[in-house]
């Protein structure tokens, strides 16, 4: 799935600084928004309960408080496939795929590894589900905004031969 392909240098989309930092804030707020959307339903489905009695050491913060976490992580998150999307040089499918997985193992795996001992099994899945649909999102979006190559020049569509 991750084999190499053969292609010369990608050429990077030449945009004013602007629009890079316009692509980096959209990708950004996508990270806040897949946060709290995938959050919200892991919570409304199943997590809610787990709150009021503070299984160990569960608490709700205030959503100001969400919010404020979310607006300084997702930049940080976003930030962190910079070098990923500047390195690898494969397709646009497989640089969405390969973004979302990583985020994946460094922001939704690890985490709930810390979590192992202490939480119960249905609540370590549903977070690690929610965690995956987020991370993965989130990794997509930002590849998409942020990991632009040329395809079109170096995978090119085959043409039909006509009989």
């Amino acid at each position: 799935f991750f084999a190499p392909i053969k292609m010369t240098s990608p050429q990077r989309a030449h945009h004013h600084w602007t629009g890079w930092l316009g692509r980096f804030a959209a990708a950004a707020l996508a990270s806040v928004i897949f946060t709290f959307a995938f959050g919200a339903i892991n919570f409304s489905l199943l997590t809610q309960p787990y709150y009021p009695v503070h299984l160990n050491g569960l608490s709700m913060p205030e959503p100001q408080t969400l919010l404020t976490a979310e607006l300084v992580r997702a930049p940080i998150v976003v930030l962190s496939l910079i070098p990923l999307l500047l390195t690898v040089h494969t397709t646009s499918n497989r640089l969405l795929v390969m973004s979302g997985l990583l985020l994946f193992v460094i922001g939704g795996i690890t985490p709930l590894l810390w979590q192992i001992n202490q939480l119960p099994l249905v609540l370590l899945m549903a977070c690690g589900l929610e965690l995956f649909a987020q991370n993965v999102t989130t990794g997509a979006a930002a590849a998409w905004l942020l990991g632009s190559y040329d395809i079109i020049h170096h995978y090119p569509t085959p043409r039909l031969k006509n009989a």
